[in-house]
């Protein structure tokens, strides 16, 4: 509200000194925001001379700071769900994730989407004081979610900022993250006060439920506002809270983004706090690192082995994702391939992975049937596909092949077909460390050089190619 009350009032004196100079030519259709803005002028006294545009441009504004409630029947909520959902298909296309719970995704998104879609639209700056960190700790997933609002910038007719990807980057790093939840003991509560939205706070929550598996997590905007039956133990307040409370629990200040340094001395100082040993990570901790990278077969095997290591309390690892060249090999690369169905193609590009026993028979047919249900949602980019389905449909081991067709067939695609390079793509349950490797691949396809190359149908000289992009 303070933030509200000092962008009107900056922008009330601007107005009745220059006028306005924003992207808002016409009467703006009758609103929520807008009835909110006739209201305000008219208890300011500023309403005589407010002009139809300029109360259509302060509309903007309000459009532009409001929070987007997929529960509110307004006018434009048909074209704001149709933005949001462009880019969770998007985001599935590209990294093959699909949201556990795709209606809370789905609704989270929209509160975002909404105010975003204005703030394009009608050229209102926002500023993101996180972007720079989360391109840094967030580096593979940022470059897909940037691909994945391409759609909707075509359907606004306006690019998106770098701060606007960067905040629906902490959307989708908060679902990301949460797909593998540790296993929490309830002995201690936990408190997170963030103002920051919807996306700083979810991935605050995932962030710390990750360092702290011991602790029960509840979130809310302010202390006043929670609404928890016993006492927190400790509370962790987001660094921008301008008023830390004044209570006796112990309150240790964070970012929402943490590198590792940051995330080791948050650790040290809320194990010190709760009377634990600084420093050490928890069994659980280890574990989701490991989820990250690799899959785990026989995990309360390796739960005992790490229970017997860390009794020497080791400091935490850090971890580095292969990417792109831990998925694949020479072997998963096929050429000169004849087929002229669809179905016949989906089952010869997913053949190396078969053959492997990465995946299983039900797993090919689920794709094969989601497109027949959905339409070709495997084709993301022209003459390219991505062949995925649901891990829990069989993906076995992770693992990405290539397959280059010697006559193109047609998926169904108008704005792709013919597709002439599939993908396919095996991420089982508990492995998202794909994500790098998703990033690399889109940088790969983006080479107009290296379809070239593909075209020679020469298994050898596409490795090699992959192998020299990654480098």
């Amino acid at each position: 509200m303070t933030e509200f009350i000092y962008i009107y009032l900056f922008l009330k004196i601007r107005i009745c000194n220059t006028g306005i100079h924003g992207d808002v030519h016409k009467e703006m259709a009758d609103c929520p925001e807008k009835q909110f803005v006739q209201s305000l002028l008219k208890a300011t006294g500023s309403a005589a001379f407010m002009e139809t545009e300029e109360v259509s441009w302060l509309t903007s504004w309000i459009l532009g700071i409001s929070f987007g409630s997929v529960y509110e029947d307004t006018e434009d909520c048909l074209l704001i769900a149709d933005i949001t959902g462009r880019i969770m298909s998007r985001f599935e296309q590209l990294t093959g994730i699909r949201a556990p719970r795709p209606e809370d995704m789905f609704v989270k998104l929209y509160s975002h989407i909404r105010p975003a879609y204005y703030r394009l639209l009608y050229g209102i700056p926002i500023l993101n004081p996180l972007t720079e960190k989360v391109k840094q700790e967030y580096k593979d997933l940022y470059q897909i979610v940037a691909r994945a609002v391409n759609p909707a910038s075509r359907l606004a007719q306006k690019k998106f900022p770098e701060d606007e990807i960067a905040y629906l980057t902490m959307h989708f790093a908060a679902l990301y993250e949460g797909m593998h939840p540790s296993v929490q003991d309830t002995r201690q509560q936990a408190l997170i006060l963030c103002r920051n939205g919807i996306g700083s706070s979810a991935i605050l929550h995932s962030v710390l439920t990750e360092l702290f598996p011991e602790l029960e997590f509840e979130t809310a905007d302010s202390l006043e506002h929670w609404s928890g039956h016993k006492q927190p133990d400790i509370i962790f307040a987001a660094r921008s809270l301008t008023r830390i409370p004044e209570t006796g629990i112990p309150v240790v200040t964070v970012s929402p983004v943490m590198d590792e340094q940051e995330k080791l001395l948050v650790l040290r100082e809320v194990n010190s706090l709760l009377g634990q040993e600084a420093g050490i990570p928890s069994v659980d901790m280890i574990l989701s690192v490991i989820r990250r990278c690799c899959r785990i077969q026989k995990e309360e095997e390796l739960r005992h082995a790490l229970s017997a290591l860390f009794a020497r309390k080791d400091p935490v690892f850090q971890t580095k994702e292969e990417g792109l060249l831990s998925m694949m090999d020479p072997g998963l690369i096929r050429t000169h391939v004849q087929c002229e169905t669809r179905p016949e193609a989906v089952r010869i590009a997913y053949a190396p992975l078969q053959e492997r026993g990465m995946i299983t028979e039900e797993y090919i047919r689920r794709t094969i049937a989601g497109m027949d249900l959905a339409g070709p949602y495997v084709v993301i980019a022209p003459h390219t596909a991505l062949l995925h389905t649901a891990a829990e449909h069989g993906a076995r081991q992770q693992g990405l092949s290539l397959t280059v067709f010697e006559t193109p067939v047609v998926f169904g695609s108008p704005e792709n077909d013919p597709v002439k390079y599939a993908y396919a793509l095996s991420v089982p349950q508990g492995t998202p460390s794909h994500l790098t490797a998703m990033a690399g691949l889109l940088k790969l396809l983006e080479d107009p050089g290296f379809a070239d190359i593909c075209d020679t149908h020469d298994p050898r000289r596409i490795w090699d190619s992959i192998c020299l992009h990654m480098m």
